[in-house]
């Protein structure tokens, strides 16, 4: 994007429209309804037990939020289109992941609902992990256009979390074996192993 008179907010070309969409869904994660009649109930051991893992996850979600967002100093920017004058961050929080505070909202949006006890807003969390992934593949392009270190930063550190596990949609291909009466036919297919995969959705955010 060529810099000097920059284009009206409206039209979107740093990023605006995924700034709304993300603080409506944040509006939506804090107090949307947090359940509908006929949802399950959280009672006895699980309400406590919810209620207190919910606490420790948002507030783990806040400090990670609050490092990361203290970290970038001069180059925050509310918008996922990187300032003129920006710097790459790789110390701090980015040198374990390269979204601290977007993991640390998915973190502390999950114990939120979890705290509230929210069926529905585990729901809303959800749709924000989503988002998140949507929003920051658009931010990581932008980046990699103007860091040419970017692609090297992005092969060193995860995405979202420390530790990357197996996608939780996309069921692995493993060895087949048909059996009949003749015999037994053998059918094998290649089996998948663990990709690094840059994106949110789908991989288990462990702490």
């Amino acid at each position: 994007m060529t810099q000097g008179i920059q284009p009206p907010w409206w039209r979107g070309t740093r990023g605006e429209w995924y700034v709304a969409a993300q603080l409506a869904l944040i509006a939506v994660v804090f107090f949307a309804p947090r359940t509908l009649p006929g949802l399950p109930v959280w009672h006895g051991p699980l309400a406590r037990i919810s209620i207190f893992a919910g606490a420790a996850l948002a507030i783990a979600g806040l400090c990670l939020l609050l490092a990361g967002l203290g970290r970038l100093g001069p180059s925050l920017t509310p918008l996922p289109y990187p300032k003129p004058d920006a710097t790459l961050v790789r110390t701090g929080p980015y040198r374990l992941v390269r979204h601290p505070m977007y993991a640390g909202g998915i973190v502390l949006a999950f114990g939120w609902a979890l705290f509230v006890r929210g069926s529905l807003t585990l729901g809303y969390a959800t749709i924000l992990l989503i988002f998140l992934d949507i929003k920051s593949a658009r931010e990581e392009r932008w980046l990699r256009d103007k860091f040419a270190e970017y692609p090297d930063y992005q092969r060193r550190v995860r995405k979202l979390s420390k530790r990357q596990l197996n996608p939780i949609w996309r069921p692995r291909r493993v060895r087949a074996t048909l059996f009949s009466r003749g015999g037994e036919q053998r059918c094998q297919a290649d089996d998948h192993r663990n990709r690094p995969r840059n994106s949110v959705t789908g991989w288990i955010i462990s702490w």
